[in-house]
C-alpha cells in the first residue's frame, strides 16, 4: 500500500509542476522550446489538413448528390415532355387520320417513353384445345360513293357476323362495320394510319372497290395478327367479281325455278323452254364446256317476260352479294382461329344457310382445301381431323348442289389416297385410332364415297 501512495504522490506532482519544470527548461535550453512550438504547429497543421480533408469528401459526397438529382429531374422532364407530346400527337391522329369513328380499346398511344408500366392484357375467349381464343377484329371499308346494288352488304354482313360469329364463341369476330369514318377516304395511306393505330390487334380489314360503272367489284384484303410488328400491314388483291355475270347466273336459276312451277301445273311457256335449252346445255358435262364457252352461252339466254315480271332480281342480287361477303370474312375469320388456337373451321357447316352460296362452290373448295392442308403440314390439324373435315367439305358441297365432277370428285381422291390411307397405314395405331377409322367409315358410307 505504502508503495502504491508514493506512485501515486509522483504522478500528481508531475501534473502539477510539469508545465513549470517544462518552463524553466526550455528558459535554460532555448533548442527545446523552439522544438515544441515547431511540433505543436505541426500537429495544429495536421489537424487543419485532416478537417479540410473530411469536409472535400463531404462537399465531393453532395456535389455528387446534386447532380444525381440534377439528373433524375432532368429525365423525369424530359419523359414527362416526351409522354405529353406523344399524347398530344395521338389525339392529333385519332382525330384527323384514324379512319374509325371510335377508337375503342387502343387508348395505349402507338409509341411510348421505355420504363412505364402498362396493361398489356388483351380480352380472350374460352380456351380451344387448352391455347386462348383472341378475337379476330373485322373492319368492312366502304366508301359512301357504294352502289345501290351493294347497299345491303353491311346489314347482311352483319346479321351473318352476329349469328354465327359472335363475339362470344371460339370463332370471335368483333364487328367494325360501320365504324369507318365518312370523312376518311377508303386508300391505302387510311389502311397505314389504321395499321398504326390497331397494330398488334388481330384484324382484317375487306375494302371492296365498285368499277367499270358499278358492273365489276374488286377486293383488297389487308391483315395482321397478334403482336405483329412490321412497318406496314400485308395486303393483296383477292380477285374480282363480275356483278353482270353474277346477274346473270341468277337470272339462270330463276328460270329454272320458274320452268319447275310451270312443269308443276302443266302450263307451256316458249321463252322459258328455249332458256332451258341453254341452260341444259351449260350444265351439262357431257358437252366439256369450259367456263368460257358457259358465258358465251349465257350471255344469249333472253330473259322471258314471265320470269322478269316476277321482279324478285334485284332482291337476290344483293342477298348474293351479301353471301360473297360472308364468305369471305368466314375464309378469313377460320383460317386465323386454325391457326392461332387450333379451332376447326365453321363455315363449312353453315354454308347451306346462305342465298346463293352454291355460286362460289369452287371458291369454298379451293380456300378451306388450301386452309386445311396448311393446318395438317403446319400439324396443327391431326390426320384424323384432316379426313373427318374433308368429309364435312363434302358433305357441305353436295348440300349446296356443288359438280360432282369438277369439285366434289377431287376432294374424295384426297381423302381416300392421303388423309384416310395414312390413317389405315399407320403401323402405330391404337385403339383409339382403330375407332377413329371405324366412325370415318361409317360417315363416308352415309356419303357413299367408300
Amino acid at each position: 500500500m505504502g508503495g502504491y501512495a508514493l506512485l501515486m504522490v509522483g504522478n500528481m506532482i508531475t501534473k502539477i509542476f510539469g508545465e513549470y519544470i517544462q518552463g524553466g527548461l526550455e528558459k535554460h535550453f532555448p533548442k527545446l522550446a523552439e522544438t515544441r512550438r515547431r511540433v505543436q504547429a505541426e500537429k495544429r497543421a495536421a489537424e487543419v489538413d485532416a478537417k479540410i480533408l473530411v469536409s472535400n469528401h463531404e462537399h465531393k459526397q453532395e456535389l455528387e448528390k446534386l447532380k444525381v438529382k440534377f439528373e433524375n429531374d432532368l429525365k423525369l422532364a424530359c419523359r414527362k415532355i416526351v409522354n405529353q407530346q406523344e399524347v398530344d400527337k395521338y389525339k392529333e391522329f385519332l382525330k384527323t387520320c384514324f379512319p374509325l369513328r371510335n377508337p375503342y380499346d387502343i387508348a395505349i398511344p402507338f409509341s411510348f417513353y421505355e420504363g412505364e408500366d402498362f396493361d398489356y392484357s388483351l380480352a380472350t375467349i374460352a380456351n380451344a384445345e387448352g391455347v386462348p381464343v383472341v378475337p379476330i377484329r373485322l373492319i368492312l371499308a366502304m366508301s359512301d360513293t357504294t352502289p345501290v346494288i351493294a347497299s345491303d352488304i353491311g346489314s347482311e354482313l352483319s346479321i351473318f357476323l352476329v349469328n354465327h360469329y359472335s363475339s362470344s364463341s371460339i370463332n370471335a369476330v368483333i364487328s367494325d362495320i360501320g365504324s369507318w369514318k365518312p370523312e376518311i377516304p377508303v386508300n391505302d395511306a387510311s389502311i397505314n394510319y389504321l395499321y398504326k393505330g390497331l397494330q398488334g390487334q388481330p384484324t382484317v380489314v375487306i375494302v371492296p372497290e365498285f368499277m367499270d360503272n358499278d358492273k365489276t367489284l374488286k377486293l383488297k384484303i389487308w391483315s395482321w395478327t397478334l403482336g405483329e410488328q412490321n412497318t406496314y400491314p400485308s395486303g393483296f388483291y383477292y380477285g374480282y367479281l363480275d356483278l353482270e355475270r353474277l346477274s346473270q347466273e341468277i337470272w339462270c336459276d330463276e328460270i329454272k325455278e320458274y320452268a319447275k312451277t310451270l312443269k308443276k301445273t302443266g302450263f307451256k311457256d316458249k321463252q322459258v323452254d328455249e332458256a332451258m335449252v341453254k341452260i341444259n346445255t351449260m350444265e351439262d358435262p357431257s358437252y366439256g364446256l369450259t367456263p368460257m364457252d358457259k358465258q358465251r352461252l349465257m350471255s344469249q339466254i333472253v330473259i322471258p317476260d314471265a320470269v322478269q315480271k316476277f321482279n324478285n332480281h334485284r332482291k337476290r342480287v344483293r342477298a348474293t352479294l351479301g353471301t360473297f361477303f360472308s364468305l369471305i370474312s368466314a375464309i378469313y375469320t377460320d383460317a386465323y382461329h386454325l391457326r392461332t388456337s387450333g379451332v376447326m373451321p365453321l363455315f363449312p357447316h353453315i354454308a347451306h344457310n346462305l342465298p346463293g352460296i352454291q355460286m362460289f362452290a369452287t371458291d369454298i373448295l379451293e380456300h378451306y382445301l388450301q386452309i386445311l392442308l396448311h393446318a395438317h403440314h403446319q400439324k396443327i390439324v391431326s390426320t384424323e381431323k384432316g379426313a373427318d373435315f374433308i368429309l364435312t367439305l363434302i358433305t357441305c358441297l353436295r348440300t349446296i348442289n356443288a359438280s360432282e365432277t369438277e369439285i366434289i370428285n377431287p376432294l374424295i381422291k384426297l381423302y381416300k389416297t392421303e388423309f384416310f390411307y395414312s390413317l389405315i397405314t399407320d403401323p402405330s395405331s391404337s385403339e383409339d385410332s382403330k375407332r377413329a377409322i371405324k366412325r370415318l367409315n361409317a360417315r363416308a358410307n352415309e356419303l357413299s364415297i367408300n
